[in-house]
């Protein structure tokens, strides 16, 4: 459109590039995403939503109407603008995935997986090879050269995910196992190997009548890989080094690792014009000494080379960002901060990009007939046989056993998003047509659709539940050191205490600080487990943490800021790491607790908004309640974890120094806990809890100990949910109750304050009323969820609430903490069990 032009005017928008190509982003965009959302239920990939939505963009489904290809994704647009910032994404993309594979965990878990990634790569080649012949002589073209042809056969049929497989080993829980490790060890040497065989595909693609440039093209590779790793690695590894662990990572060094990026990428593109001048200088010296009779050099030859060479792989500088990646340190965390810069840019916007364009050369069409359709099954079998068999035999002779081989096997058959990327190279390069280029496609998806169903089959997670989570971690140093592993644990008013501390953020840490703080004052025996929990998602950057949890806990600011907060207190505490989706947390977090034998967990939870007891931490705590092995505690934080002085902001610092001296107390002080104790399990536990931190200097606790009269139970029952006066009226206290209250007004600063009423909830509300931001009110789970006659509140999950549940959790300004004690446990009072 012209300047001042637009579409009230009557002039098309789609005549303008920029209107055009953003109009194809957004609907390229809009599909994948579109098609994502029931894919997740399956527990798929992204990249296969991205890859269908190609598809369905293209001449099999959309692009079938000749007026919404010429409209949307006219031929003229896609050479010039949408390829062009495809592959530019693609750059990026393998720069990610070299990223991933950390060359000094490959050294050191070569001798573990090198007969499993040979057999992985050497049985799928040749029998690759063997069914070339007959989709050559039925599909190819055949001016390609079938050397090139059957090595490219051989390559598509070996090569293996890494990104999908990596993920797929997180969701599955199976990193931390002898499978999983196996498995990432041998995937990462595969695609390393497998990245090397193409670029000798390509460069025999282009060079059919020499394969001597096959070698050279291998020479030039490794001699650029050595060159980045020599000369380049260092500057890099001096900047992160130069950057704190803890620290966010420098621009210069997020500068320079981008830059290094492009570089490496020109470098590919632009040394066929250096080559040819080169050659044309080598030529013209030749020609001065005697052009007529002497050969040309050896100078001219590598020149020559390697200006093909680059000529084959230019327009894919791919291999310049990958070898960046694999380049690229390690230490400090810094690689994982790297991915989440650009990750969320890369595969919300670019990969759709790339895939769609690969989607428009995709025609089911093609494919019409029995024949392609029965060479669909025979490479389907075929990719699938070469792959399983392969790996499988071979992880069985390195000790596996055949249930954990055939997972192996399965799982090294996943072809995912590096298979396609390897196909485009093909379609782009000339060596398979549309026709080949959709059969190959069809094997991709079909053979990452299958890994997670059928390895979920063979090796379900109760088979190496014991290997899955941090628990497995803990659970035999625990053993050694006699704790009781397995059995059930509570709180007691004396001696050792052991809690599981859950860390899911950085907003957590100053209360999770100060309740920890407040048992160590009160306990020489207290030990600590931080859990850091993270939720696992799309990124590419939660799987990295994943498999790299040492690296990531020793880089991690939340652990960072809470080990140093332990040390300083002279807390014993262990750090773990956890990378789970959102419904797994309840199962790491149970599994740690009776991993460490615990006798207390503590879990957060967020109140951002009006989410008081709603998100993946509250779902958690929930399922936690229902099937912890030890006492547990929900903690909704509204400021408890905060120093207790006055707002001095408005105030000068004369006026300051007037000011009440607590105005300067260290933190716990002049702040208040409010506990309604009714009796029973619940409520003792938080008595106990309440009796081991009562005793911190500054804190005071108000002990509301209710008796419901006899008469007010009269009919109170509602559908047999019992009510707070059915819980409490007429019932004399039992002597666990008085005893426990007993030894809790022993502690200084605790105050009793008994009341004997009809109904009590109104007087609750109004004494919980009373108290602040900086304050606690502690309740037991059973008063919690105690749900009266006749009220129609509601919890965040819809079922009845009380009006307690409801005003803590919707109107208090107080910080909560809600007590269970454990179903297993039984209550000892005085050796009577109560």
């Amino acid at each position: 459109m012209g300047e001042g032009e637009s579409f009230l005017s009557g002039v098309n928008p789609l005549t303008d590039n920029l209107a055009l190509f953003l109009l194809q982003v957004v609907i390229i965009i809009a599909v994948s995403r579109a098609i994502a959302v029931p894919l997740r239920y399956l527990r798929q990939p992204a990249v296969i939503s991205e890859v269908i939505g190609g598809i369905v963009l293209g001449p099999s489904v959309l692009s079938r109407s000749q007026s919404f290809r010429d409209t949307v994704f006219p031929t003229a647009s896609l050479p010039p603008r949408l390829k062009l910032i495809a592959d530019f994404g693609l750059i990026l993309f393998l720069f990610l995935v070299g990223l991933e594979l950390d060359p000094r965990t490959l050294a050191k878990q070569f001798h573990r997986s090198a007969a499993i990634s040979l057999a992985g790569i050497a049985l799928p080649f040749g029998v690759g090879v063997a069914v070339s012949r007959l989709i050559y002589d039925l599909f190819a073209d055949h001016h390609v050269s079938f050397t090139s042809f059957f090595v490219f056969c051989g390559v598509a049929m070996s090569i293996t995910a890494f990104p999908v497989l990596a993920r797929i080993l997180t969701e599955r829980k199976l990193l931390r196992t002898t499978v999983g490790q196996v498995t990432m060890a041998a995937a990462a040497t595969d695609d390393a190997m497998a990245w090397c065989l193409l670029v000798l595909v390509v460069a025999l693609i282009h060079n059919p009548s020499n394969s001597i440039f096959a070698f050279y093209v291998f020479l030039a590779v490794v001699a650029w890989a050595l060159f980045l790793w020599f000369a380049i690695r260092p500057v890099l590894l001096y900047l992160v080094k130069r950057t704190p662990s803890g620290d966010a990572v420098s621009q210069t060094a997020v500068l320079a690792t981008f830059t290094g990026v492009c570089i490496s990428a020109w470098c590919v593109l632009r040394a066929a014009c250096i080559c040819d001048r080169v050659s044309m200088l080598t030529r013209h010296d030749s020609s001065c000494i005697d052009s007529a009779r002497l050969a040309p050099s050896h100078a001219s030859l590598a020149c020559s080379a390697l200006r093909r060479y680059t000529q084959a792989v230019g327009v894919h500088a791919i291999f310049g960002g990958f070898l960046l990646g694999i380049i690229t340190p390690h230490e400090n965390g810094f690689a994982i901060k790297i991915t989440e810069k650009v990750e969320d840019l890369i595969s919300i916007l670019f990969l759709p990009l790339y895939f769609a364009y690969s989607g428009l050369n995709f025609s089911i069409d093609s494919v019409s007939d029995g024949t392609a359709w029965g060479m669909v099954l025979l490479v389907i079998v075929v990719a699938c046989g070469g792959k399983i068999v392969g790996c499988t035999l071979a992880s069985r002779v390195s000790g596996l056993d055949w249930r954990e081989s055939f997972t192996v096997g399965f799982l090294m058959n996943t072809k995912g998003l590096v298979e396609l990327i390897v196909l485009n190279l093909g379609l782009q390069a000339g060596v398979i047509n549309t026709k080949i280029f959709t059969i190959f496609v069809i094997m991709a998806l079909v053979t990452t659709f299958m890994t997670v169903p059928i390895v979920s089959t063979i090796y379900p997670m109760s088979m190496y539940q014991h290997q899955t989570t941090v628990a497995a971690e803990i659970g035999d140093h625990e053993r050694d050191h006699g704790a009781d592993t397995g059995k059930a644990h509570s709180v007691s008013a004396k001696g050792g205490l052991k809690i599981l501390v859950c860390l899911p953020g950085m907003q957590t840490v100053p209360a999770m600080m100060h309740f920890t703080q407040l048992f160590g004052s009160a306990s020489s025996g207290l030990s600590v487990f931080a859990l850091r929990i993270v939720e696992l998602s799309s990124r590419m950057s939660k799987v990295m943490m994943a498999s790299e949890s040492a690296a990531t806990l020793r880089s991690d600011p939340v652990v960072n800021v809470f080990r140093t907060f332990s040390q300083l207190n002279r807390i014993a505490v262990r750090t773990l790491l956890t990378v789970a989706d959102a419904g797994d947390f309840a199962d790491n977090i149970i599994d740690t607790a009776d991993a460490g034998a615990v006798d207390l967990v503590l879990i957060p939870v967020d109140t951002t908004g009006d989410a008081h007891l709603r998100g993946n931490m509250a779902a958690a705590a929930h399922a936690v309640f229902e099937r912890a092995p030890c006492t547990v505690a929900l903690f909704v934080d509204r400021g408890f974890g905060v120093s207790s002085a006055e707002d001095l902001g408005s105030r000068s610092f004369d006026d300051s120094r007037e000011a009440d001296k607590t105005a300067f107390a260290f933190p716990g002080s002049n702040q208040r806990i409010f506990f309604p104790f009714v009796g029973g399990q619940d409520d003792c536990e938080a008595a106990i809890i309440i009796q081991r931190i009562g005793a911190h200097p500054g804190l005071s606790v108000v002990v509301l100990a209710i008796t419901v009269a006899a008469e007010s139970s009269a009919g109170s029952q509602d559908g047999g949910r019992a009510t707070l006066t059915d819980k409490t009226a007429g019932a004399a206290r039992s002597s666990h109750d008085e005893a426990v209250l007993a030894e809790l007004a022993a502690v200084p600063g605790v105050e009793i304050q008994r009341i004997v009423l009809e109904d009590p909830t109104e007087t609750v509300l109004a004494r919980a009323d009373e108290f602040g931001p900086k304050d606690l009110i502690v309740v037991g789970k059973s008063l919690y969820d105690t749900h009266p006659a006749g009220s129609t509140a509601q919890n965040s999950d819809g079922t009845p609430a009380s009006p307690l549940r409801f005003w803590l959790d919707n109107t208090s300004t107080s910080s909560l903490l809600v007590v269970q004690r454990s179903q297993a446990v039984s209550i000892v009072v005085s050796g009577e069990i109560a």
